[in-house]
């Protein structure tokens, strides 16, 4: 016998190679299963937004009441902060440990208790240690909650989960903002206790459908060896999402050494991982990153109530100007979605830092010269309005990049990292803003050190190896996405150009040689 013959080859079916979890999730698709998982984990991010507007914008009220120092009065946003780097910082490990589910669990039930036992406190001690509990609560359950929607988003379709789950801060934000203009649109004569219980409302309720319907991520599970409760979450999502014909057979990567020898352990491979020669520069950058988005965001989200009442008119009552300004932000989830479409994540993210210096920038020079032109009118409008925007989309793809970087079995601590390096720039920007009004007299310096933060990031963006636009998640750190930095296409360009010139050169000196022979032979 000399072997199968062609026939009998081309009968045999070829053989069904398994893929990692996150393939199954691109054949069966985005459907309902992902939209009713972000919403449920996202319960976290709607707290988080709704409880920061409302504590940032009744501290005036407090101070009054207790007569407060300008340190006390950033001290009670700047401790909520503090809670929010700590519970970063734990929630890292633990998640990538007991997984993800239990964290945002007890995160959203832990931010609606301390929410209502803040507004029954009697002094600035027990108002700020359990304000520091409710940051904390925010801290464990965030990364968890973000982390979760990438990993059970189609490839094509992360952005787009990521930009639903924040949509939920906003959603927070707005509601915080309706209810303190119901309150008092002058926001000089805020109710902060009823506006503290009112604002945890949604939160209770959420809890409860999050305990019920929530589940766990799929990838991680995976990584975990629980490859039947994979399976079955993979089976619910498929069903829900309704695509029979999706193959969900996965392999998973194998599992490490250090996992049989413990926690410990495992934490040390994953550090190793994080600041390892192939992701330190990146890790650092994306810390940076998320820094000066936080110092962008928080700090605004703490000057703004107090600029816009008392030095920046804007035509309308404060808490409207407020309530505007969270309208401002849809524009910036349109703008993430777009730029997906059309550009990586490390020139969306230098774009918008050099756009957000423009609106820094702008909102600075029109506010600052009290409006006395149309010029200065339309400048603090369209500063605000891009201010607001830009910001948005900044967090959108600042966040989804230091969590697409890593791979899965350090993803939420190395996410955590970048997170917590950004909980220290919120933490610090209220009492910054305090303190820089205070001794320089204007809040102006404020605005105009965060837009040279700006710059700078801006720059060592450009210096990033890695593009995660288009890329499946990492199973492991074999598949490094590395590509080159922004700069780097410079130098291809003139690299490229030189090597050109020179064979175009030497092809001109060849076809000349050959020339010369043939003038030789036809004389001859």
């Amino acid at each position: 016998s000399r072997g199968p013959t062609l026939a009998s080859v081309a009968m045999e079916e070829p053989p069904q190679v398994a893929r990692p979890v996150g393939s199954v999730i691109d054949d069966i698709g985005m459907g309902p299963y992902q939209v009713k998982e972000v919403v449920l984990s996202g319960c976290v991010v709607l707290a988080e937004g709704a409880e920061l507007l409302l504590v940032s914008s009744v501290t005036r009220a407090v101070a009054e009441d207790w007569g407060l120092t300008t340190t006390q009065k950033g001290g009670v946003v700047s401790v909520v902060f503090m809670g929010v780097l700590i519970g970063t910082l734990i929630s890292g490990p633990c998640s990538d440990r007991v997984g993800r589910q239990r964290p945002i669990m007890i995160g959203i039930a832990a931010i609606a208790i301390f929410s209502i036992l803040s507004a029954f406190t009697e002094g600035i001690w027990t108002l700020s240690i359990v304000r520091c509990f409710v940051g904390l609560a925010f801290g464990f359950g965030v990364p968890a909650s973000c982390v979760l929607c990438l990993e059970i988003a189609p490839t094509s379709w992360r952005s787009f989960s990521y930009c639903l789950i924040i949509t939920l801060y906003t959603a927070g934000e707005a509601y915080s903002a309706y209810i303190i203009w119901l309150d008092d649109p002058s926001m000089k004569h805020l109710h902060w206790r009823w506006l503290l219980i009112v604002g945890a409302l949604p939160t209770i309720i959420l809890t409860f459908l999050s305990a019920a319907f929530l589940n766990e991520s799929p990838s991680w599970l995976a990584s975990q060896g629980k490859e039947e409760d994979a399976m079955d979450v993979l089976v619910k999502m498929n069903k829900a999402n309704g695509s029979p014909c999706a193959r969900l057979e996965f392999s998973t990567a194998p599992r490490e050494e250090a996992n049989v020898l413990g926690s410990f352990a495992e934490m040390q491979r994953d550090f190793r991982a994080i600041f390892g020669p192939a992701m330190l520069y990146s890790t650092l950058v994306s810390c940076f990153t998320c820094f000066c988005m936080n110092v962008l965001y928080y700090g605004g989200l703490y000057a703004f109530p107090q600029v816009l009442s008392e030095d920046v008119a804007t035509g309308t009552s404060p808490a409207f100007a407020l309530l505007i300004g969270c309208f401002w932000e849809a524009p910036g989830y349109i703008m993430a979605l777009s730029y997906d479409r059309v550009m990586g994540r490390r020139l969306t993210l230098v774009f918008n830092l050099t756009a957000l210096v423009v609106c820094v920038l702008a909102f600075v020079h029109g506010g600052s010269n009290n409006q006395e032109s149309m010029v200065e009118y339309v400048m603090v409008r369209f500063g605000y309005a891009g201010y607001k925007c830009l910001a948005i989309t900044l967090n959108l793809v600042a966040f989804t990049y230091a969590a697409e970087i890593y791979p899965v079995s350090c993803r939420v601590t190395g996410s955590g990292l970048s997170i917590g390096a950004g909980r220290i720039g919120a933490m610090l920007s209220p009492l910054a803003y305090e303190w820089t009004t205070e001794f320089c007299g204007t809040w102006t310096v404020f605005f105009n050190i965060l837009a040279c933060f700006l710059i700078l990031d801006a720059v060592l963006v450009a210096f990033l190896p890695f593009e995660t636009h288009g890329q499946a998640l990492k199973e492991s750190m074999d598949g490094s996405h590395e590509t080159h930095h922004l700069c780097h296409n410079v130098e291809s360009a003139h690299s490229n150009a030189a090597t050109m010139c020179e064979s175009g050169a030497g092809t001109a000196a060849a076809r000349l040689s050959d020339r010369t022979q043939q003038t030789m032979l036809i004389k001859c």
